[in-house]
């Protein structure tokens, strides 16, 4: 038996762990050659500067995967500093990121990306060289400009 936070309340419920996930039930709603082909157009409109970031994403359909045993899996075995599940009615937003990338405030969840992050030091020095860094890095310029943009 597992104790687990029910992302639909502020309640504890008990979960009881069913058979171990095995395999990869993930069908989507395109074929791997299919996105394989939309990842080369991607990258043609990039360098062609159409386009300076893409966030490619792909629907799967219903799975026979609990959610729960999927997020204790990411818990265990993925790397990602984050790990999120919501319910949201029928959806359900299931995942892992470097960043914290989704929050929920109530029924709202958001999505908020960070980019050009660095620690603050104690010394000032050590503080400006890193923003110079920034501001002469072409990729965090560029995705900063697209964050302004999409604001």
């Amino acid at each position: 038996r597992l104790v687990y936070f029910h992302p639909d309340s502020t309640e504890k419920g008990e979960y009881i762990r069913n058979k171990p996930f095995t395999g990869n039930p993930f069908s989507g709603d395109s074929t791997d050659k299919e996105l394989e082909g939309k990842i080369r157009k991607m990258i043609r409109s990039i360098r062609e500067g159409e386009m300076l970031q893409i966030v490619l994403s792909r629907e799967f359909g219903p799975l026979d995967v609990d959610p729960v045993e999927r997020f204790f899996s990411f818990l265990s075995n993925d790397r990602s500093m984050y790990v999120f599940f919501y319910r949201i009615g029928p959806y359900m937003v299931l995942g892992s990121s470097p960043e914290n990338l989704i929050t929920r405030s109530g029924r709202r969840v958001m999505i908020e990306p960070i980019a050009g992050t660095r620690k603050i030091s104690m010394d000032p020095v050590s503080n400006l060289d890193m923003e110079k860094e920034l501001l002469s890095d072409r990729k965090e310029l560029q995705e900063h400009r697209m964050l302004v943009d999409l604001a």
